[in-house]
């Protein structure tokens, strides 16, 4: 890989996090089932269109995605609460421990 193709690998990851991150801001979860409905339309209606057909099934693919985000947010929220929970992630004081602890956490969700 060169240096040229590995510098757009590293600007699209990063345009891409930001798109997200704002995305996420802007708390496109509520409104996730209407992006999936708007996606499905764009995909179905598109057929003849290759540019309608691609950019309804990436608006789809970003609805399920923010979908997912939002039944994995409701499905934690009891945690917040939960003291032991809380007193465990509170007693950890090695970074190594909160980096594992992190990642445990990732993989449950």
């Amino acid at each position: 890989m060169t240096f040229q193709q590995s510098l757009g690998v590293c600007l699209g990851i990063n345009v891409g996090s930001t798109a997200a991150t704002y995305l996420v801001a802007l708390k496109l979860t509520k409104w996730s089932l209407m992006v999936i409905a708007a996606g499905f339309c764009m995909q179905s209606l598109g057929k003849e269109s290759p540019a309608w057909h691609g950019t309804g099934i990436s608006v789809f693919g970003l609805g399920l995605l923010f979908l997912g985000i939002e039944i994995m947010s409701k499905s934690m929220d009891p945690m917040r609460d939960y003291p032991p929970f809380l007193q465990t992630l509170s007693t950890l004081e090695h970074p190594m421990l909160g980096m594992l602890a992190a990642a445990a956490l990732t993989a449950i969700v």
